[in-house]
């Protein structure tokens, strides 16, 4: 049984609207890379039942990909409360996996919030 939710255009919003960490990865059925990469985030995600996952198949949701920059898969985009705090291209190895996840549960998410808004303001 798989652990990584299959996300679209549709379901994408609410998916990554949680209080919990969520790992998103952009994949491409052409990718060589990204079959053992999935494997790894299925073993990621067996040790991190309190963390969501999803996969986005970026030729059918271009528009997604399109709308977070992603130029080349496998992508992986970690959110916090609908804020891509994490994102990169390439495979990753377990560890750093688990290395970023932890981070991202200690995340103060109030100064998060503070700094993407001083961004924002900074670009008006």
């Amino acid at each position: 049984m798989s652990h990584i939710l299959e996300i679209n255009h549709d379901n994408f919003d609410d998916f990554i609207d949680s209080k919990k960490p969520t790992v998103v990865y952009f994949w491409a059925k052409w990718c060589n890379p990204c079959k053992p990469f999935r494997e790894t985030l299925e073993k990621l995600a067996t040790q991190h039942p309190d963390i969501q996952f999803g996969s986005v198949n970026s030729e059918i949701e271009k528009e997604l990909s399109k709308d977070f920059c992603v130029i080349s898969v496998p992508t992986t985009i970690i959110f916090r409360e609908k804020i891509a705090v994490f994102m990169e291209s390439g495979s990753l190895p377990l560890s750093a996996l688990n290395d970023l996840v932890e981070q991202t549960k200690k995340l103060n998410m109030q100064e998060v919030r503070a700094q993407v808004d001083q961004q924002t303001l900074g670009e008006k």
